[in-house]
């Protein structure tokens, strides 16, 4: 009888390190020795679904869309992963989750990739990319489940790396110093 509970007991652990591991998609943490000023804000969010590779918008209060990502692959806003994919330079992702990029509460999020933009910048001219087809695109209104930025509001700016940004939000004291604003 032991036996096979200690079989059974391996197959369904393995099982389960199989599927935990075919839903994990490979996103390198932000080297922690990179510093962030404060200068004009430092935002750090966590979404309700996985938007590490998609693009936002900016909406205003009636919900229309008021800015939207345009860039090629020569742009200053994206860089090419080792890995052959395109990433934007400044969204980093933290441990938990969690992603610093300067980005405000008014953004959506779209089903386009990094990559999908830049390809289509190959294939297409700007205009591709409608105010239409931007809204076709929009997956998520409220993406956000945690929002927090620190403002200078005439304090002195500030500098912090990532690995003391992480500490915060580990030992939970990242409201010390950063306003949640949700």
């Amino acid at each position: 009888m032991k036996p096979k509970i200690l079989k059974l007991s391996t197959v369904v652990l393995l099982l389960f390190f199989i599927g935990a591991s075919c839903q994990k998609e490979n996103y390198e943490l932000a080297d922690e020795s990179i510093e962030i000023t404060s200068i004009p804000s430092i935002c750090i969010y966590k979404t309700k679904g996985d938007y590490r590779n998609k693009l936002a918008l900016c909406l205003d209060s009636t919900g229309n869309i008021t800015c939207t990502p345009l860039f090629n692959e020569n742009s200053s806003v994206v860089e090419k992963h080792k890995n052959g994919n395109y990433k934007l330079k400044r969204r980093f992702f933290l441990n938990s989750g969690y992603v610093l990029e300067l980005i405000s509460l008014d953004r959506v999020f779209t089903n386009v990739t990094i990559n999908e933009m830049v390809e289509s910048f190959r294939k297409y001219d700007p205009g591709y990319w409608s105010h239409e087809r931007w809204e076709s695109r929009i997956i998520d209104r409220d993406p956000f489940a945690e929002f927090y930025r620190y403002y200078n509001n005439g304090k002195p700016p500030i500098t912090l790396t990532i690995k003391e940004i992480n500490e915060m939000l580990i030992n939970g004291t990242i409201e010390e110093q950063f306003t949640k604003m949700k």
